[in-house]
């Protein structure tokens, strides 16, 4: 046998038995996450055929960068062939776990978080890493794949140790080599972009092969996905200009942007809100961890309460689950809601020592407010402790300031436990000076992994109410999501009963659904993948909502804020009160860049379909889909420019701090 047809034999088997195991991850979501039942021959053979195309592309370029042209130089300079090719034989080896191992990190974090990987996962590795995997030691279907990883890559090393490679290699000459290696490099540059064809470049972009979001983008493999997540998380970075972004949306001036946006003399972006009374209110906005619409819905009974004390609140004041939260994870979250901003981690960017102009919480500051940020962990987690107060917080107190005050230290891995967190902010609400006061909180506990304070008696829930099993880890969610909501209306309860019950207002809304819980992943768990809660306590003396429970989501809850308090102030509308008088309303959820998903009053709209709600008032989709109609797209089209609006403000913001920075 040739040196050139022993390494051609030894490649054809290792790009056959890559594809393989990238079939195998692909095939074992779609059987054992997703319901094959919902789709088509037609859509499944789409899939797979675009999936290998994928799959191809990895592969190829992997041999091109971490083996082909190795191989070859040293071919052409040793004379044991059989020796080089058998030790470049481990290279492909490594290349391979590598490939089972992501197969493996992609299926567990879609059994858990409901996705493939993303830039979330950057997140658990810098922030909660062994949290979190110890979480998912509990979930059997991980615990069982863990194990045929295992035996997956004993069975490989094996295999590769037991080749005797006992041939008689011809050795073959450097020309021959030679022009070997330009073939070989020449079938990668044709097949690795395209996939295996030569009509288009692959990329995410390009994955169209069913109209069905779930299915298609199960064509990407893991490593792709861990590819796409880590450029997202360099495009969340100051990488984009301010003329980048106009050119992107293809308009010349702001004026075009903002007027593509919906903004116009009547709709303006900046608002003033309307002449009222002169006794400004506290204002307390409670971001609660993992606060999921799905799972207070289905809390229906006394015997099966999983919102505790705050059920009461929920029923006397307003309450409104038509709500979407704008992203996916806290920190975004926080941006968004706090600055406005659709570009991510800004306190760990370029960024992070800019006052960036679109904070909602200047203009309480700029209305002469007391302003404060109380967050249940460290300060040192994404430096938010640094960055928000440029941001317009005059305090920010945090795990130390909470655990020294009430001489507890928790156990929890997260930070200090609500109850303790909300012991806290009573106190500062008793120690205030005579400013009206507006306070952030962000708690903590509601995380995996849960560990609750000793003295917490555990709950038994019935899990069948969410289409789930009897579990120790689904019942510990669920004990961290009841101990969270009953701490947050004992504070409430507390509240009520004090003397700031004539003149604070309360807010409380959910960061994102409670992850690890259920993976909400086909379309017509479109409501429940990205739904929280949004709570209003509203002293009489001031406006009301009364019952207006109309779509809406995070970027609408400042807005509503300032209508409710502020005396003839202005701010960057970026949302719509729910003061304002318009029944055309909408939330949305932009997730992952890529995906948009919007709702309104009958239904959930996606970058294709729109689901209608069925009639049973459990905000479950109908599975029925259909085309999107001019009015839902003009939806999507504004909420494209609104997001592009916002990063430009963003980004016109840092380039002008740099360059004030960098003159002299």
């Amino acid at each position: 046998m040739t040196t050139n047809n022993k390494l051609f034999t030894t490649i054809v088997f290792f790009i056959f038995i890559s594809i393989i195991s990238f079939t195998l991850e692909r095939t074992l979501i779609l059987t054992t996450i997703l319901n094959i039942s919902e789709y088509s021959y037609k859509e499944i053979m789409a899939l797979y055929f675009m999936g290998l195309r994928f799959d191809v592309k990895i592969i190829l370029t992997f041999l091109m960068v971490f083996y082909l042209p190795y191989i070859f130089i040293s071919l052409m300079i040793f004379k044991n062939h059989k020796k080089i090719i058998t030790m470049f034989n481990y290279i492909l080896l490594l290349i391979f776990i590598f490939f089972i191992i992501m197969g493996f990190v992609n299926y567990g974090y879609y059994s858990v978080m409901g996705d493939h990987i993303d830039i979330m996962i950057f997140d658990l590795v810098d922030d909660g890493f062994f949290p979190a995997f110890y979480a998912m030691l509990f979930n059997l279907e991980v615990v069982f794949l863990f194990v045929l990883l295992l035996i997956a890559i004993i069975i490989s090393v094996s295999f590769f140790l037991k080749q005797k490679n006992d041939f008689n290699i011809i050795n073959s000459s450097s020309v021959s080599l030679l022009m070997s290696f330009v073939v070989s490099v020449i079938m990668v540059y044709i097949f690795a972009p395209q996939g295996g064809s030569a009509k288009s470049s692959l990329s995410r972009t390009t994955n169209n092969s069913n109209v069905n979001v779930v299915i298609n983008e199960l064509a990407l493999n893991s490593v792709m996905y861990l590819y796409y997540a880590n450029k997202d998380r360099k495009g969340y970075t100051f990488n984009l200009s301010s003329k980048q972004i106009l050119k992107d949306m293809n308009v010349s001036n702001t004026k075009d942007l903002e007027f593509l946006a919906g903004y116009s003399k009547t709709n303006p972006l900046i608002k003033q809100t309307a002449k009222q009374n002169e006794d400004l209110p506290n204002i307390i906005f409670i971001l609660m961890e993992g606060f999921s619409s799905h799972i207070n819905l289905k809390h229906n009974n006394k015997t099966n309460n999983i919102l505790g004390e705050f059920n009461v609140h929920k029923n006397e004041d307003y309450f409104n689950n038509l709500v979407f939260s704008n992203e996916s994870y806290t920190n975004v979250t926080l941006e968004r809601l706090l600055l406005n901003s659709p570009i991510h981690h800004l306190s760990v960017s370029k960024g992070k020592n800019i006052s960036f102009d679109t904070s909602n919480v200047l203009v309480f500051k700029n209305a002469g407010y007391a302003t404060e940020f109380i967050y249940g962990g460290h300060r040192s987690w994404k430096l938010i402790g640094n960055f928000y107060l440029k941001q317009g917080f005059d305090r920010f107190y945090s795990q130390n300031h909470i655990e020294d005050f009430t001489k507890r230290k928790s156990k929890n891995y997260w930070g200090a436990y609500d109850g303790d967190l909300f012991k806290f902010l009573k106190h500062r609400l008793e120690t205030r000076t005579n400013k009206p006061t507006f306070s952030f909180i962000l708690t903590t506990t509601n995380h995996d992994d849960v560990v609750l304070p000793e003295n917490f008696k555990s709950k038994i829930f019935d899990l069948s109410v969410y289409g789930k099993k009897q579990s120790v880890q689904n019942q510990k969610i669920l004990n961290g999501y009841f101990y969270s909501t009953n701490q947050l209306g004992i504070f409430l309860t507390w509240l009520k009963s004090s003397s700031f019950a004539k003149n604070t207002i309360v807010v409380a809304t959910g960061d994102h659904t409670r992850k690890g819980f259920k993976s909400y992943i086909s379309d017509k768990e479109a409501f429940y993948k990205h739904s929280i809660p949004l709570y209003f306590y509203i002293p009489k003396k001031y406006k009301q909502l009364n019952n207006k429970i109309l779509p809406m989501s995070h970027i609408d809850i400042f807005p509503t804020l300032f209508d409710l308090s502020l005396n003839e102030k202005k701010y960057f509308a970026f949302g719509d009160s729910l003061l304002s008088n318009t029944n055309k309303r909408y939330g949305y959820n932009v997730h992952n860049i890529k995906n948009i998903n919007v709702i309104i009053k009958n239904g959930v709209i996606n970058n294709h379909s729109f689901y209608n709600f069925k009639i049973d008032n459990t905000f479950a989709l109908e599975k029925k889909k259909t085309k999107l109609n001019q009015y839902q797209k003009s939806i999507l089209s504004t909420i494209k420019y609104k997001e592009a609006l916002a990063k430009y403000m963003i980004a016109k913001n840092f380039e002008i701090s740099d360059v004030a920075t960098t003159t002299p």
